[in-house]
């Protein structure tokens, strides 16, 4: 689930803690980097790091998904 905020839950530990950072592949938005903000055993919390365009991107993508 995401946001068009940049918030999303991802249903899949990624390898990193909490304060970690990675970086993600998003369709139609491309490479963007992001935050851990908490995990638990079948959840990740991220924090999307996006900057205008990729902003405008994720919520077009969002928007296309109905």
């Amino acid at each position: 689930a995401i946001s068009k905020g940049g918030v999303a839950i991802l249903d899949r530990g990624i390898g990193a803690g909490a304060g970690g950072a990675f970086t993600l592949d998003l369709p139609q938005v491309g490479s963007v980097g992001g935050i851990v903000v908490a995990k638990t055993d079948d959840n990740t919390h991220v924090r999307l790091d996006l900057d205008d365009g990729a902003s405008e991107r994720l919520a077009a993508f969002i928007d296309g998904r109905g």
